[in-house]
């Protein structure tokens, strides 16, 4: 009676593995996954220095007109073209307006920082 082991070496003798060949194939593959990873970091930086050079160019430019902008409200429609500059009484009545429409009740005060403030 022959063991298994036996019979596993007989049924693998005449196997031979082509040593070559196979550090060949596999270091083709892995200078290839080094180069893939090489190009994705230099891609994923360079889209990285892009966001941050236009990000800072956007926050210069507003930085250096800051003086000269002022938020404002349209006045009658955002179709219409018309703005008033933004105030805290604007900004009230526009909160009052929004808060009237999707709640039931009256506003009759606000509270926050500046304590409680009647409704004009």
């Amino acid at each position: 009676m022959m063991k298994l082991h036996d019979s596993l070496t007989d049924a693998v003798a005449d196997v031979s593995a082509d040593l070559p060949a196979l550090l060949d194939g596999s270091r083709r593959q892995g200078l290839a996954l080094r180069r893939r990873r090489r190009v994705l970091a230099a891609v994923g930086a360079t889209a990285a220095v892009a966001v941050l050079a236009g990000g800072g160019y956007a926050v210069a430019a507003s930085v250096g007109h800051g003086a000269h902008t002022t938020l404002s409200w349209a006045a009658a429609s955002p179709s219409s073209g018309v703005t008033a500059p933004l105030t805290g009484r604007g900004l009230t009545a526009a909160l009052a307006a929004a808060v009237e429409e999707v709640a039931d009740g009256d506003l009759t005060e606000f509270r926050g920082a500046g304590g409680r403030q009647p409704m004009a």
